[in-house]
C-alpha cells in the first residue's frame, strides 16, 4: 500500500524588525501519488490553487485557510514523538481529509490552544467544534460525517 505524506506548512512570516511584512502568494496542489504540497512557485503545476493566508499578530507562524475550514475544520494538537499522533494523522491522510497540525512542544499556536483547551495529552483532535483526547477510527469516522464529509 502506498505510503500517505501530509505536508504541512508552517511558515515564518514576521520578523523582530519595525518593517511590515510582506508575504508572497502560495499555492497548493496533490501530487499523482496523493501527497500535497505548497510553493510559492508552481511552474510546471496547471491545477495549483492559490491559498489564502492568514497571519496571527505577534505570532511567528500562519494557518492556510481553506474549504474545510470553519465548521468543518480539523485540527490536531500533536508532538512529533507520539505514536498516536501519527497514527491519527495517517488515518486522515489516508482518507484524504486536510487538517492543520499544531506541535504543542514547538509551536507558540500550538502550546496556546492546548492550554485553553486544557489538555492533559495529545492528540487532541479538533473536527469543527467536536473534540476527541487520543484516536479512535470510529469516533473520528463519527465525528467527521457529523460535519458532511463522506
Amino acid at each position: 500500500m502506498p505510503r500517505f505524506h501530509v505536508v504541512v506548512l508552517t511558515a515564518v512570516f514576521l520578523s523582530l524588525s519595525w518593517h511590515p511584512v510582506q508575504a508572497g502568494k502560495v499555492y497548493k496542489w496533490t501530487d499523482a501519488e496523493g501527497r500535497i504540497h505548497f510553493s510559492d512557485n508552481p511552474v510546471g503545476v496547471p491545477h495549483a490553487e492559490e491559498v489564502k493566508i492568514i497571519t496571527f499578530t505577534g505570532a511567528s507562524e500562519v494557518l492556510l485557510e481553506g474549504d474545510d475550514y470553519g465548521p468543518r475544520e480539523v485540527k490536531i494538537l500533536s508532538t512529533t514523538w507520539c505514536g498516536v499522533c501519527k497514527k491519527a494523522k495517517n488515518y486522515l491522510a489516508a482518507k484524504g481529509i486536510y487538517f492543520s497540525e499544531y506541535d504543542v512542544e514547538k509551536s507558540d499556536i500550538g502550546r496556546q490552544e492546548y492550554k485553553r483547551l486544557g489538555g492533559k495529552g495529545v492528540p487532541i483532535i479538533l473536527v469543527g467544534k467536536q473534540r476527541m483526547d487520543g484516536f479512535s477510527a470510529t469516533k473520528l469516522d463519527q465525528m467527521l460525517k457529523n460535519v458532511g464529509y463522506p
